[in-house]
């Protein structure tokens, strides 16, 4: 009899062959990881011709290691404020082979951006994040639920930087004007990354003096109007 003091699991009976070997064969799953001992006890016939008595239990020490997993990911380049981050075909290869199953959980201290399940061939469906100018110091974990793996998570900086803004004027009104009249101006503020501005200042500014000929503020919204700005205009 194969036994597991660690755990206080018998692990099989085999018999023994005729040339006086016994093997048993035992996988440990979940979270046995260490050293355990194992003891191994000689049970002689119960029918004659009985040769042989039962030997005092010798024992050995088995360590079980963790298994290895390598999670498949790394940060995006060029991300700017109003980008969404999708990191596509995460994979995950571990030292038992085959294909695994589980799930991918990404966090951020002590923010939770969710959980995602494997799906076909071991493959993570596409994690899409939306994250704030900085550098995010994304974590992300590995469990199938039963095993205990080693190496099971793996941290990326993901970089977003500001978004490059640009300034359209629409037609000036009126669209004609004469000297010593005023006209007004609209206009957008468009930000590279897909979101506008919706708050900070505009500035009119005299391109050939360098002169700040008005401001206006953005209230909620990424259009503005320079209103009643006198002619002539250098």
């Amino acid at each position: 009899t194969f036994f597991d003091v660690t755990t206080g699991t018998t692990l099989g009976n085999p018999t023994v062959s005729a040339t006086g070997l016994a093997t048993q064969t035992f996988s440990y799953a979940g979270t046995v990881t260490g050293a355990h001992t194992i003891t191994a006890t000689y049970h002689p016939p119960t029918v004659a011709p009985i040769n042989f008595t039962g030997n005092p239990t010798a024992s050995l020490s088995e360590t079980v290691q963790k298994n290895s997993s390598i999670i498949n990911v790394s940060a995006l380049s060029g991300k700017v404020y109003g980008n969404t981050e999708t990191y596509h075909n995460i994979t995950v290869t571990t030292t038992q082979g085959g294909t695994p199953t589980g799930t991918i959980t990404v966090t951020e201290g002590v923010t939770n951006y969710g959980t995602f399940t494997l799906g076909a061939g071991g493959v993570c469906p596409d994690i899409v994040l939306t994250l704030t100018v900085g550098t995010h110091n994304l974590v992300f974990s590995y469990t199938d639920g039963t095993h205990t793996y080693a190496n099971a998570t793996v941290q990326i900086a993901q970089v977003v930087s500001p978004a490059p803004t640009t300034v359209t004027f629409t037609a000036p009104i009126p669209s004609t004007a004469v000297y010593g009249t005023t006209v007004s101006y609209t206009g957008n503020v468009t930000g590279a990354g897909g979101t506008n501005p919706t708050a900070g200042t505009v500035f009119l500014i005299d391109a050939n003096t360098n002169t700040v000929l008005a401001q206006v503020n953005l209230a909620g919204t990424n259009a503005f109007t320079f209103s009643n700005i006198p002619l002539p205009l250098n």
